[in-house]
Order: C-alpha cells, then sequence, then structure tokens
C-alpha cells in the first residue's frame, strides 16, 4: 500500500463538504479546490493508494481518508514520517517553510512533492533542485514548467494538469455562443494581479462600440479567505475598488449594465450560460492555469486574454492578445464573431475531467515517481516562441552535457522576471504621478 499526505492551509476547505466536490467549484479558490478534490478522489478510488490529510482545520473529506489535525506543515512532515508516509505533497510556499526547518535529508525518509500553483523564482529553484527530499515538482501545465526548462529543476519537474468539472445540467442545452447577447464576464479574485481594472481600463472603448454590452464581475478580493477589508461597494480592498469604479460607475452610480456579483457557486453558470465573451485575468500575471478559464470554455464562451502561460494550455477557444491595450478591440471583435460550433466543449470535457487528471496522480506515484521515470516528454517543444524557449531548450541541453554550467550560466527567466519587474514598476509610477496608485 502506497501511503501518501497531503498538506493545506485549508481554512476555506473547512467550511464546505468535500465529499461534493465532483459536482463543482462551490466557490472557493482553485488551489483549495484542487487540494480538497485531487486529496479525496485518490482517497475514494480502489488503486492501492492509503491518504491522509494534514491540515490546521476540520475536513468534511472522504470516510477513507485520515485526517490529521496540525499546527503547521513542520509537524505535518514529522508526523507523515512517523507514520511511515511515502510521500507529503505540500504547495510551494509551504515547501519553503518545511525545507528551512527539515532535520538533515538522511534522517528522513518520507519524500517531498511539491505542488506548484504559483510560479517559483530563483530562490525556490535553486533550492528544489538541490535538495533531495525534493523527490518531484510538479506544475499545474507544460507552460509553466518550460519557464524554467533551462534550470537544474527542470530535471526533476513534472506536470499534471488541474481538473475542471461541470454538472452537465449546467452544460445541456447551450445557447450557441453566436446567438447570445453581448455579455462579457469577468471571474477571479478582485485583486491587482488578477488584473479586473484592465478591464475596466478598456470597457469605456468597449462601450462606445457596443453601447448595450454588459458586464459581469464573478468574485470579489476576498475569495482567498483571509481578514480582508472590502470597499463600500464589498467589490475589493478600499484603494483597489476606488480605482476600477473610475470606470465601471458614474456619478457614484455604477454604469448601466455592469454588476456586480460578488463570490458565487453553481449558481454562477446561471451568468456563464449567457456570456458570450470570457475575460479571465486580462493581466496574464500569476496565471500558471486558469480553472476560470476552462470553464468559461466549457460553457461554451469565447474568451479574450492576455497571452500567458497558463492561457497557451488552456485557451483554444478565443484570443490571447499580446498587449493590454487590445483588450477593448478584441472583446469587441469576439462580440461580433460569427462563430461555427467546434468540438472544444468535447475537448475540455475529456482532457481536464476527473478521471483523466486523478489517473495521472495515480501514475505519479505508482508507476513514475519510484523509478524515476516521468509522466511526460520533454520534447517537442511546445509554442517554441514564447519567452525565449528555443535558447532555454539550447541551454537545458548544454547544461545536461556539461553540470558544471549550471552554476555559472544564468537562466533566461532572470531576464525575462527583470524585465516583467521594470513593465511594473513604470506602471505603477505612472499610477502614483497621476494618482491613480492602488
Amino acid at each position: 500500500m502506497m501511503k501518501i499526505g497531503f498538506y493545506y492551509i485549508n481554512e476555506l476547505l473547512s467550511r464546505i463538504d468535500c465529499t461534493q466536490l465532483l459536482k463543482g467549484n462551490p466557490g472557493i479558490s482553485g488551489t483549495a479546490y484542487m487540494f480538497g478534490l485531487i486529496s479525496t478522489q485518490l482517497a475514494e478510488r480502489d488503486n492501492g493508494i492509503e491518504v491522509t490529510y494534514f491540515a490546521p482545520h476540520a475536513v468534511n473529506g472522504s470516510p477513507k481518508m485520515h485526517v490529521e489535525k496540525v499546527n503547521d506543515v513542520v509537524e505535518a512532515y514529522r508526523k507523515a514520517e512517523a507514520t511511515g508516509l511515502d510521500y507529503l505533497v505540500v504547495k510551494n510556499n509551504d515547501a519553503n517553510l518545511l525545507l528551512e526547518k527539515l532535520p538533515p535529508p538522511a534522517q528522513s525518509q518520507t519524500r517531498i512533492v511539491v505542488w506548484c500553483h504559483n510560479f517559483l523564482n530563483q530562490k525556490e529553484l535553486n533550492c528544489y533542485s538541490r535538495c533531495p527530499l525534493v523527490a518531484r515538482i510538479i506544475n499545474v501545465g507544460r507552460e509553466q514548467m518550460d519557464v524554467y526548462r533551462d534550470h537544474a529543476a527542470f530535471r526533476k519537474s513534472d506536470y499534471i494538469y488541474n481538473t475542471v468539472q461541470i454538472d452537465q445540467r449546467y452544460t445541456d442545452g447551450l445557447t450557441p455562443v453566436a446567438e447570445r447577447e453581448d455579455v462579457v464576464t469577468y471571474m477571479g479574485c478582485v485583486i491587482p494581479s488578477k488584473g479586473l481594472h484592465v478591464l475596466a481600463e478598456a470597457w469605456p472603448e468597449v462601450l462606445r462600440k457596443k453601447p448595450n454590452a454588459q458586464l459581469y464581475v464573478i468574485g470579489t478580493g476576498a475569495l482567498y479567505g483571509g481578514n480582508v477589508t472590502l470597499g463600500k461597494l464589498g467589490l475589493a480592498e478600499p484603494r483597489y475598488e476606488r480605482y476600477i469604479m473610475k470606470y465601471l460607475s458614474r456619478d457614484g452610480q455604477l454604469l448601466p449594465g455592469v454588476h456586480l456579483m460578488g463570490i458565487m457557486g453553481n449558481e454562477k453558470y446561471d451568468i456563464l450560460r449567457k456570456t458570450k465573451v470570457g475575460v479571465p485575468n486580462p493581466t496574464g500575471n500569476t496565471e500558471t492555469f486558469c480553472v476560470s478559464a476552462v470553464e468559461m470554455q466549457m460553457m461554451g464562451i469565447r474568451i479574450a486574454s492576455k497571452r500567458c502561460a497558463g492561457y497557451l494550455d488552456t485557451v483554444r477557444n478565443g484570443v490571447l492578445v499580446r498587449n493590454e491595450r487590445q483588450l477593448a478591440d478584441e472583446i469587441v471583435r469576439q462580440l461580433d464573431a460569427d462563430v461555427s460550433p467546434d468540438n472544444s466543449q468535447t475537448y475540455f470535457a475529456q482532457h481536464f475531467a476527473p478521471e483523466t487528471i486523478i489517473g495521472e496522480w495515480e501514475r505519479l506515484f505508482l508507476k513514475t515517481i519510484g523509478k524515476d521515470v516521468h509522466l511526460h516528454p520533454v520534447l517537442p517543444l511546445s509554442n517554441p516562441d514564447f519567452e525565449y524557449k528555443t535558447l532555454k531548450e539550447r541551454l537545458r541541453r548544454l547544461k545536461l552535457r556539461f553540470p558544471w554550467l549550471d552554476g555559472l550560466l544564468p537562466t533566461v527567466n532572470i531576464f525575462v522576471d527583470l524585465n516583467w519587474k521594470v513593465h511594473s514598476f513604470l506602471g505603477k509610477l505612472k499610477r502614483r504621478l497621476t494618482g491613480d496608485q492602488f
């Protein structure tokens, strides 16, 4: 029997029935949903895997899953090791804390699987590549993994997509997208890194060309939990909310056709059924997968957003712009598109189905990780033009041939990140000078 543990700070999961997660996300963050769903399904299936869930809060999950209350990730690891677990799956920020406080690797038997729902920085990559306790770095997308293709950590890396499930009652009998009204929907946490302000800035231009267009906003700044103070409209942190409302309100009132829906569970599908264009995080920043983008496309929606790693894996039905200034024009173009039916809904239902993704996790633990083989081949390259990937591949091969180059040649992504930080700083500086800082 393979013994696997999961650790997650599960404040959000403690509030819901985790045995019903196959029916869809009940209105929690994508990461919390994935930890709850994957651990519960692995415990439920007849697969030779025994699952223990370590958490600071109670979990209403499968009766086949043992739940162990712990104060933090260090206590979780110590209990995992004491009870003979083979692997402990932890989110990457918890892995950082854990590896700072672990005993010497020679004294430890339980190995760590780092589940990366966020991009890794150079310090994390260096730490995971060098630590013998880290057995695998699991990314939620192929493009996310390829971001650091020329780093030594890539040799320990693999990817398993997130799973997305929508109850068939919501997807049956959908109105063809070409016949829907001009409805645009944003779905996600309303914080600066998730980019609602970019869509807000574009909205007046959309209205100029499509005066009857409607905008639905699903989510708030409290989606991820925690002690969050929201503005008067309950949308976002007060300063950020005021910035967004510069574009979505007039004389203190929401523009006609703008609807703030708050955090929604399965009732969100009533909005998605009538949506024509979906705009998940239009900055693309932080997007390693984007469950919202997949859910939207499973409901027949066209996507208009920014080209980024996560969307290259998950967006098939729509357009990804290279510059945020193109967003308004692309939203209008997608609203005007006379779209012929395609098989994208079937593709998403099969490609990201729980049965498919749980099978990948089972294959990871039962067939590959112990034999030091990988789930997916590293070649051929996908999207070779994205963020200098062809150059990264050449450097990867060079470092494989001459391992001593790992410590000498910097990774390409150091320079990509630097370029992004410069642009981000200039954007913040511009907002500060114009009084629009958030």
